[in-house]
C-alpha cells in the first residue's frame, strides 16, 4: 500500500510542544532526531524507572555489606528527606577497611539510613562498578578465582593437589630461586615439579638479575611447561631480600621492570607478578608499583598490602588493594588476611579485586576454598568438619606426600607440621599435636587418629 505524503514540516502531535519559539514563528522545522511513537516512549520510561530503582536498591544492598561503618534506622519523620536526598548523596559515601590510622569519622545519609563511616580511598560506586569480571591470560573456572598462595614448605605439589580437589581454581608453586634453577640444584628442581591434576599452575621465580630470571624462565618453559611464570617481588625473608631478591627488588622500580622485561621476552607463557605496598612506609606507593609492574608486561598483578618492613605485623590495608584495581587494566588479585571463607568474600566486595589469593587461611584448613566458593555463589557454606573428616584429609595428604617424596624419616618429619594443623580446635588438640609432633613414619599417624577416633578413647 503506497504511504501517503506529509507536508515538509509535519510533526506528529507528540513532539509538536517541542518546537521552540523560532520554529513555530516561521513554520521551520529545524532537524532533529526521530520521533518516538508515544506508547513507544511509555514503555521506555517505564523500563528506566525500573532500572533506576534496581540500580539504588544494590547500591543500598552493597553499602550494608560494609563492616566499617555503622547503620543506624532513621525515624520516620526523616525518612522521607533522606530517601529524596539518596541519590543525590550518594558520593559521599566510601568504603575502606577501618583502622589503620583511618580518617576522621562522617556521619551522612543514604537510601532512609544514617551511616557513620570512615572516608577511606575508594568510593562506594567505584568499587561496585569493578566488581564485574576480569579476564585472566590462563584458564579459570569461575569468575572470580581462588588462588592458593606460593608458600616456602608448604605450597608443595601434595598440597596443592588438596586445594585443588576443594575447590582452589589456580595454585602457584613455592618461590624457586632463578640461581639454583640455572645450576642445576635438585632441590630447587624438585620444586618445580606438578602433577597434571594441579593445572592451572604457576611456577614461580625469584631473583634479581634479569638475565639469570629470563634464563631460568626459559628452563621453566621448555622442561616443566606450566600455565604461567610468576615473579615474586614480596618475600620479606631476610635471606632474600639480603640478595635484593623477592621485595628488597622493590627498592629499585627500575630493577623490577627490567625483570619483568627479561622473562616476559624470554618466554611465550603469560607472565605474572606478586607484590608488596613498598619496601617501607617511607617508600610505601603499591599503585606506583603496580603500574611499572603493568608497563614491563605482567599481565596479572597480585598484591599483599604491607610493605617489607611490615613482615606479616599489623593489619593488611585492604583500601591499597582497591587503590591498584582502579589504577591498573590487568587483573589485581587481593591477598593478606584472609584466614575465613568470609574474608576471601568481603575482600573481594570491598576491594573489587578480580580473584582472591589465601594464603596462611589454608594451614590445615583447605575446605575454605569450598567454603569461599559457596559465599561467591551465594550459597550458605558447609560447617568446617569434624575430627574424623580432617584425619581422613589428613591421611589423604599424608598419601600423596609419600607418593611424591618418598615414605623415608624426612618426608615424616616434614609433614609433621601439617599434621598439627588439621588437628587446631579439636578438643584435646594440644595433646594430641604433641603426640603427631613426635611420629617417626606415616605408620605412627594413621595409629593416633584411630586412637582419637575409637570410642573408647574419644575426646569430648
Amino acid at each position: 500500500m503506497a504511504l501517503k505524503s506529509r507536508p515538509a514540516g509535519f510533526r506528529p502531535k507528540a513532539t509538536r510542544s517541542l518546537l521552540t519559539t523560532s520554529e513555530r514563528q516561521w513554520g521551520i522545522a529545524m532537524p532533529r532526531p526521530m520521533p518516538v511513537e508515544p506508547r513507544f516512549s511509555l514503555r521506555l520510561s517505564i523500563l528506566y524507572s525500573m532500572l533506576s530503582d534496581f540500580s539504588s536498591s544494590l547500591s543500598r544492598a552493597m553499602s550494608s555489606r560494609r563492616t566499617s561503618s555503622v547503620v543506624v534506622p532513621l525515624r520516620s519523620s526523616e525518612m522521607a528527606s533522606a530517601e529524596k536526598n539518596s541519590i543525590r548523596r550518594m558520593d559521599v559515601h566510601w568504603m575502606g577497611k577501618s583502622g589503620y590510622g583511618a580518617p576522621p569519622i562522617r556521619r551522612e545519609t543514604y537510601g532512609g539510613r544514617r551511616r557513620v563511616s570512615n572516608r577511606g580511598a575508594l568510593p562506594l560506586y567505584s568499587a561496585a562498578a569493578r566488581l564485574r569480571p576480569m579476564k585472566f591470560p590462563y584458564p579459570v573456572a569461575h569468575s572470580v578465582p581462588l588462588f592458593l598462595a606460593p608458600m616456602a614448605g608448604v605450597s608443595e605439589a601434595p598440597f596443592r593437589r588438596i586445594c585443588r580437589s576443594y575447590g582452589a581454581d589456580v595454585v602457584v608453586s613455592e618461590f624457586l630461586s632463578c640461581e639454583g634453577l640455572r645450576r642445576g640444584c635438585k632441590s630447587v628442581h624438585d620444586g618445580a615439579f606438578f602433577t597434571e591434576p594441579e593445572r592451572p599452575i604457576g611456577i614461580q621465580l625469584y631473583g634479581s638479575d634479569p638475565e639469570s630470571m629470563a634464563e631460568a624462565a626459559r628452563l621453566v618453559t621448555e622442561h616443566y611447561a606450566p600455565d604461567f611464570v610468576d615473579i615474586n617481588f614480596g618475600c620479606p625473608v631476610k635471606k632474600v631480600v639480603k640478595r635484593n631478591g623477592g621485595s628488597g627488588c622493590l627498592k629499585d622500580l627500575g630493577l623490577v621492570q627490567s625483570i619483568i622485561r627479561a622473562v616476559c621476552g624470554a618466554t611465550h607463557l603469560p607472565v605474572t607478578a606478586k607484590i608488596r605496598s613498598g619496601w617501607d612506609e617511607a617508600s610505601r606507593d603499591p599503585v606506583t608499583i603496580a603500574l611499572r609492574c603493568q608497563d614491563g608486561g605482567a599481565q596479572v598483578i597480585t598484591l599483599h598490602p604491607r610493605t617489607r618492613t611490615d613482615m606479616f605485623s599489623g593489619h593488611a590495608r585492604w583500601d591499597e588493594i582497591g587503590r591498584v584495581v582502579e589504577a591498573v587494566d590487568v587483573p589485581v588479585i587481593g591477598n593478606g588476611d584472609i584466614t575465613t571463607a568470609e574474608d576471601a568474600f568481603r575482600m573481594r566486595q570491598e576491594t573489587g579485586c578480580a580473584g582472591v589469593m589465601i594464603a596462611r587461611g589454608s594451614f590445615g584448613n583447605p575446605w575454605i576454598f569450598q567454603q569461599a566458593r559457596a559465599l561467591f555463589e551465594g550459597r550458605t557454606p558447609h560447617a568446617s568438619p569434624g575430627a574424623a573428616e580432617r584425619f581422613a584429609v589428613a591421611s589423604r595428604h599424608a598419601r600423596l606426600a609419600v607418593e611424591v617424596q618418598g615414605d623415608d624419616r624426612q618426608t615424616t618429619m616434614e609433614f609433621r607440621k601439617h599434621l598439627g594443623w588439621y588437628v587446631k580446635g579439636l578438643p584435646g588438640a594440644s595433646d594430641l599435636r604433641r603426640q603427631l609432633h613426635r611420629v617417626e613414619s606415616m605408620h605412627e599417624v594413621e595409629r593416633i587418629f584411630a586412637e582419637y577416633l575409637s570410642p573408647a578413647l574419644a575426646v569430648g
